[in-house]
């Protein structure tokens, strides 16, 4: 979860990883010209430490997963994630491979990847 701005469900948001979500995989490259260029800002960065999620739940939502038809649901309601969810030979992915069941703080969003399989996402709060 990160902290809210001017959000809206479905939105896609692009931040710099807040928590480590990524782990050791935020390196960017080791080329000293291209570190140089990076730096004067005159090349775009190469490094990996931003993410690209869409915005699943607003600040109250209760967003859970999943239904007995594999759906995330946000305040009890199915969520059709048909139009963006990654597929493999036309099958979407399954919407999470983690069972969770979260109310969104105030002040905070919850924002999951459209390709899971590979994505990491909004930490979930121990149960």
């Amino acid at each position: 979860m990160i902290k809210v701005a001017d959000f809206h469900r479905g939105d896609v948001v692009v931040f710099k990883d807040p928590g480590n979500w990524l782990g050791n995989e935020t390196s960017g490259t080791s080329n000293p010209v291209r570190q140089v260029a990076e730096f004067l800002g005159v090349a775009p960065s190469s490094a990996t430490d931003h993410l690209v999620k869409r915005v699943v739940g607003m600040p109250g939502d209760h967003v859970a997963c999943c239904t007995a038809q594999g759906q995330i649901t946000v305040n009890g309601q199915p969520l059709d994630e048909a139009s963006y969810l990654y597929s493999v030979n036309g099958v979407s992915v399954h919407p999470s491979d983690l069972s969770f069941d979260v109310v969104v703080p105030a002040g905070h969003i919850f924002v999951l990847g459209d390709h899971r399989n590979d994505s990491r996402d909004s930490p979930l709060p121990p149960v």
